[in-house]
């Protein structure tokens, strides 16, 4: 085997802590290149600091894999504690001083997607580190429902006393329909090492409980789809999973897609599924010292999901909390880490901080408690941090323990339980007070409860309120994906050159519960629209409608919550060139008005137009054409303007058009006569022309019709309105940063420091 040897040198001056700088490349798990620490200087005396040239990560590629480090202990007076962070194992634990080379296997313990942790080297006052990043092992895929245990019924609840799961974890799959707020459905499990959950599926929400019957017990799941919402209520039934893995992880799944991750750790046991007092422990809380994950989020900056802990409220504007590294001794170094909770100082807030756990005990027993603990102090020396403990069935057996000073003290309390008390909860907790008042962090570590454990009875099942259930089913031999959903089309993005012409893609799904709905934004039509769930690799074609020189755009791909997306560009035709002017219906003269009522224009479309001279104020001319399916406009010519009108008499009529070669005045004060066109395409566009130059275009659908145009009932409609669900084209200024215009609909006024509309 050869060894890349990371020598750490002596720097005599150097007392404390230093880390690895990685100059070598990663070092993959399964290599035949192993990693070798030496703690001792070149001429053999022992370190007393160091730096070093470690690799920059160590890596370890799948659950379960394992990576070697062999670390040299020549030289060194004390021994090496060797420890890592979550997620990973080590051995062995301690390397005797003077030890020539031992070998230290490093463990990825983690199921997730991608973790990074850290191997410390410890030994008196020299540390050194080997940095790691793992990744686990995608779930096996079992299609677990061909022989469910529940085939389907009326039933309100269904237990399954003999669930007995693996060393491997377990799996639990049902279909239900839970299509209105009235039905409500809530699948359990537990194993009797306390790897379990409860969870619910509502109509537009699914979730896990942490424990029960507190305000904090809903630990609601975000559709990753849309961001928020499960819309159960389309009348379908929908396949959730969840697979709960060896290392104690919830993966939930719905209709074949993942949908969130959560830790067995953060969520309180049901309280009734504790059934006999178990032993005697020293401590009975999860993660006391903080040193297990945390979830960050970089939108709100602070820590949301904490190892064992609850976290209320995920508000930065009212408190925050993080997981800070933090050095009290040599022994608890710059590797230990606390619990850190802050207020908000610029507002009130509307709760209280609280980072908490709920614990089983037993009835008519006492408990020891205690924390490390400092802050919550405000400056002028008002007290607002506080641990707290809670009985979760009887809401005066309570205790309250201020925080007292800023600099670390052990709190402690001894707490008695009732007869009929279940479970406790443990509350770190900072209370608000007013904007701008200056309170000092309340930090917290090495949290402790010692007292009677409480032993769970392994079961599965479900309670149901009202749902259409399908199947019920589970399988113990070990946590397992679904067979994925997928919907995909052969192409990213489509050009479509020139109006009425077409381009093609396909499409595949695989594993699908719904039919996909094929549809395009506007400017695009698209067919087919619907495909089959199971119809295999389909063609989609997509036409281009729109006139205009560019129209972007997208196809919508869409099977439940599986979303498929291709981009559009289209470049409308110019419209052809013709003259219309030679053989005129109207060959001048002092008529105050001209209707021609055997208008009657194809498909394509139809053009207008006239020279006039309105070279004064009292000089007016209003042209206007509607065709029978309603695409029309009527428009003004003045000395010094021109514009269409939007219906008649009212304040809105008005759209101005704009001198594009001056950003204003149209100067038909010149005296002279100017010619002017209005080119209504087949995707009802006024193309406006004045002397040879485009001066605008219009959407008629933006333009109201002239109320005497209407001259009979037609049919009944079920929706009267142009663009009902704003999907259609809006038009945006840059230089305003509003709409402007929005298909169908009248924006009055476009001035930004009045107000503003957006779609």
């Amino acid at each position: 085997m050869k060894r890349n040897y990371l020598k750490l040198f002596v720097s005599t001056l150097l007392l404390g802590l230093t880390h690895g700088i990685g100059y070598a490349a990663p070092l993959a798990s399964g290599s035949s290149e192993s990693v070798v620490v030496k703690f001792a200087a070149k001429n053999g005396a022992a370190a007393r600091g160091a730096t070093s040239t470690m690799p920059d990560k160590l890596v370890l590629d799948g659950t379960g894999a394992t990576a070697t480090v062999f670390v040299e202990a020549i030289g060194l007076e004390q021994d090496i504690q060797v420890s890592a962070t979550s997620g990973f194992s080590v051995t062995p634990a301690i390397i005797k001083a003077g030890a020539e080379s031992v070998e230290v296997v490093v463990t990825n313990t983690s199921s997730l997607n991608r973790n990074e942790g850290r191997l410390i080297l410890r030994s008196g006052d020299v540390r050194t580190y080997v940095e790691m990043v793992s990744f686990g092992t995608p779930l096996a895929v079992k299609d677990i429902s061909s022989n469910p245990v529940y085939a389907g019924g009326t039933d309100d609840a269904k237990t399954y006393a003999d669930f007995a799961p693996g060393a491997e974890g377990y799996t639990l799959e049902f279909k239900v329909k839970a299509d209105d707020a009235s039905k409500e459905f809530f699948p359990f499990a537990v194993s009797s090492d306390k790897a379990g959950f409860k969870g619910y599926v509502k109509s537009e929400s699914m979730g896990l409980y942490n424990g029960a019957d507190t305000y904090i017990c809903d630990e609601g799941i975000s559709n990753p789809s849309n961001g928020g919402t499960f819309y159960n209520t389309d009348g379908q039934y929908h396949t959730y999973r969840y697979a709960v893995t060896a290392d104690k992880r919830v993966f939930v799944y719905r209709d074949g897609l993942a949908v969130d991750t959560f830790r067995v750790a953060d969520l309180a046991l049901q309280p009734d599924w504790s059934v006999e007092n178990g032993d005697m422990k020293e401590n009975l809380i999860k993660n006391p010292g903080f040193e297990g994950e945390w979830d960050f989020s970089k939108s709100r900056n602070i820590v949301t999901r904490i190892e064992g802990w609850d976290v209320y409220p995920y508000d930065q504007y009212n408190s925050t909390q993080e997981i800070v590294a933090e050095e009290r001794s040599n022994e608890v170094d710059q590797n230990n880490h606390v619990l850190s909770m802050d207020r908000y100082m610029w507002n009130d807030g509307w709760s209280a901080g609280e980072v908490s756990q709920i614990v089983d005990v037993a009835p008519n027993e006492t408990y020891s408690f205690s924390a490390l603990a400092k802050g919550g102090i405000k400056s002028d020396g008002s007290r607002f941090g506080s641990l707290r403990i809670q009985d979760l069935q009887n809401a005066t057996n309570k205790v309250t323990i201020p925080v007292t000073s800023d600099s670390y003290q052990t709190y402690a309390s001894d707490f008695t339980t009732l007869a009929n008390t279940k479970q406790i909860r443990i509350i770190c907790y900072i209370e608000r007070d007013k904007w701008g008042a200056s309170i000092s962090s309340l930090k917290v570590d090495d949290v402790k409860l010692t007292g009677v454990d409480r032993n769970v009875a392994a079961t599965v099942g479900f309670q149901n309120n009202g749902a259409d259930i399908a199947y019920f089913t589970y399988d113990t031999t070990g946590a397992y994906a679904p067979a994925f959903a997928s919907l995909t089309a052969s192409t990213d993005s489509l050009v479509i050159d020139g109006t009425g012409n077409s381009a093609t893609f396909t499409v595949s799904g695989a594993n699908l519960q719904n039919d996909i709905q094929v549809s395009a934004t506007s400017g695009f039509e698209v067919t087919p629209s619907v495909i089959s769930a199971g119809a295999g690799e389909t063609t989609v074609s997509v036409k281009l409608t729109s006139w205009l020189n560019r129209t972007d755009g997208k196809v919508i791909l869409r099977s439940g919550d599986n979303r498929a997306y291709v981009s559009l560009a289209g470049k409308g035709t110019s419209l052809a060139v013709k003259d219309i002017s030679s053989n005129p219906v109207y060959a001048g003269g002092t008529d105050d008005a001209k209707t021609y009522a055997d208008f009657a224009p194809g498909a394509e479309g139809y053009t207008l137009e006239f020279k006039v001279k309105a070279d004064d104020a009292s000089k007016e001319f209003f042209p206007f054409a509607v065709s029978s399916d309603k695409a029309g406009f009527k428009g003004y010519v003045k000395s010094e303007s021109m514009g269409m009108y939007n219906g008649a008499d009212t304040y809105i009529c008005d759209e101005g058009i704009s001198n594009p070669s001056n950003g204003g005045t149209f100067y038909n004060t010149d005296g002279q006569y100017h010619t002017y066109r209005y080119a209504v395409t087949p995707d009802r566009r006024v193309f406006v022309y004045r002397d040879g130059l485009a001066v605008d275009t219009f959407r008629v659908a933006d333009l109201a019709l002239q109320p005497d145009w209407s001259v009979e009932n037609g049919e009944m409609m079920e929706n009267l309105i142009k663009n009902p669900g704003f999907e259609g084209e809006w038009d945006f200024s840059k230089s305003r940063n509003i709409v402007t215009r929005i298909e169908g609909w009248d924006v009055y006024p476009y001035d930004q420091y009045n107000s503003t509309q957006e779609i």
